[in-house]
């Protein structure tokens, strides 16, 4: 679906459609093609990657949107707070696209505020937030680590593909590495999220992921009553 609609009727469709899901995601990407922004072929790879962990794996209902505008992302995200929903044990919201200090990109090239507009929506909703966000947080190449920003939302994960002020790169592939490593291990979030840091070692003079966590462990193997046994790929 590449309209721009995206309703609290739509939103909440997706959640009553779904009475028996463990939770719900959000996949938002955003290629740019044919704009100035510049093409990001790999997003829409790493929209997939996130569908299959948490709508096939973990049995999340799942919202999947491509090539939003700022105004329809500001808008998504302001209905996915507003709803409600029922038994559901998590959210997860995935963004994957151009971005830059503090802000992401809609398709039309219009910033999104990330702690006011992409973040903050949620924070009034009581089960844990997991937030993925694959995107540059400003222009700068990594030559030291730096400090990241300190703030945590209330009960929420949030994961950046780099620390802030710096640029991501499309072969370090850390959204896909992440989905695959959450579908087959039984382990927390934060753990996989380190993990996955520590796998790439050989970007780390270019692109250092960074999480920010507020909520207790996250296993979502646990929390979806998955056997311990690793899930193996199709």
């Amino acid at each position: 679906d590449d309209t721009d609609s995206a309703s609290v009727s739509e939103v909440q469709q997706c959640i009553d459609g779904n009475p028996d899901a463990n939770g719900l995601v959000v996949i938002v990407t955003n290629d740019y093609k044919d704009t100035k922004l510049g093409y990001v072929e790999e997003c829409h790879d790493d929209g997939e990657e996130m569908m299959k962990t948490f709508k096939d794996t973990f049995k999340f209902a799942c919202l999947r949107k491509k090539n939003r505008t700022s105004s329809a992302m500001k808008k998504l995200l302001a209905d996915v707070g507003k709803c409600k929903y029922r038994s559901y044990k998590c959210i997860a919201v995935v963004f994957s696209g151009h971005g830059g200090e503090g802000i992401l990109k809609g398709n039309d090239g219009i910033n999104v505020s990330v702690e006011e507009e992409w973040l903050g929506p949620l924070q009034m909703t009581d089960v844990p937030k997991l937030f993925f966000i694959n995107a540059c947080r400003g222009s700068l190449e990594l030559k030291s680590l730096g400090e990241g920003s300190k703030k945590n939302k209330i009960n929420s994960l949030v994961m950046y593909a780099t620390i802030e002020g710096h640029t991501v790169y499309v072969d370090a592939k850390w959204m896909q590495k992440i989905a695959k490593k959450l579908r087959d291990e039984n382990d927390s979030v934060q753990n996989i999220a380190s993990d996955v840091i520590d796998e790439l070692e050989d970007w780390k003079l270019q692109q250092w992921p960074e999480y920010k966590s507020s909520c207790r462990r996250v296993n979502l193997h646990k929390m979806c009553g998955l056997s311990a046994q690793k899930v193996k790929e199709d």
